[in-house]
């Protein structure tokens, strides 16, 4: 393999890091479409080029910001880290995400975080990027009840779901993103049976996986939640829904570097 060369993408890559991205996340094209689309407003994505082809790319969103009281940081979240099978082993994911670490530090992100997809990834995210510390969440799961009256939110516009969603956050520690990432959110959504949703109470983003209902974001109260999740499931005619919720001493979720974070911070723009 000759010495692999590390840049930011252009246009141009685009139709190679859509095939690089459903091969190795499974999704569709029409997500990896908006996302792309949206991309120039939140944030950059870098690449691996070996031997004329991409071999890898990292993500970095750069929109985010952690609100708490009148203190507002600035975030960046590393996304979609992917390297092409035929390359693994080489450091090329490594070497990807410090680029993008690199790029949210230039952009003036004091807090660096990512959402790594398996336990054994908390260790290589520390050890590359210095992610020592971890937010924690609690799964609340619901058998679907088709008894229940019609699902009570209706679908929203990336613009009015965002505003809702601060408007139900503005009390707590949260992570506020652009109507940009929630259009994304918006079409990973569409593109697995879901949507975002509001209500004059809550608001929700969902998605049908492995035929349940994951709600990768339910802001209402606790009453509501075991409601809403179980008719959301009644829904989509799947045999449950869940979601999480900030926990303490609960499971690893988010890893992070940075200023001390909340221990009920609700960081739910992470796309699942």
């Amino acid at each position: 393999m000759t010495e692999p060369l590390f840049r930011e993408y252009t246009p141009g890559d685009i139709p190679a890091l859509t095939v690089l991205w459903t091969d190795v996340f499974g999704d569709t094209a029409e997500i990896v479409t908006c996302f792309f689309r949206v991309l120039p407003e939140i944030g950059s994505c870098f690449v691996a080029e070996c031997n004329g082809e991409i071999a890898g790319m990292a993500s970095v969103l750069t929109d985010q910001r952690y609100v708490n009281g009148e203190s507002c940081v600035p975030c960046a979240y590393i996304y979609a880290v992917a390297v092409d099978l035929r390359y693994r082993g080489a450091g090329i994911g490594a070497k990807l995400s410090r680029m993008a670490e690199e790029y949210g530090r230039e952009h003036g992100a004091e807090i660096i975080a990512t959402l790594p997809a398996e336990d054994g990834l908390y260790a290589m995210y520390e050890k590359t990027l210095g992610l020592k510390k971890t937010l924690r969440h609690r799964k609340i799961f619901a058998v679907a009840d088709h008894t229940a009256e019609a699902f009570p939110l209706t679908p929203a516009s990336p613009a009015a779901y965002n505003a809702k969603r601060e408007e139900l956050l503005a009390a707590l520690p949260h992570v506020s993103v652009s109507d940009e990432s929630i259009e994304y959110l918006k079409t990973l959504c569409k593109e697995n049976e879901g949507d975002i949703y509001v209500s004059d109470t809550c608001c929700a983003a969902c998605y049908v996986n492995h035929k349940e209902v994951f709600f990768t974001e339910l802001l209402c109260s606790d009453e509501e939640r075991k409601r809403l999740l179980a008719g959301g499931a009644a829904f989509k005619n799947a045999a449950g829904a869940f979601c999480f919720i900030p926990c303490n001493d609960g499971e690893k979720s988010l890893a992070y570097d940075g200023g001390e974070l909340e221990p009920d911070t609700v960081w739910n723009s992470t796309f699942g």
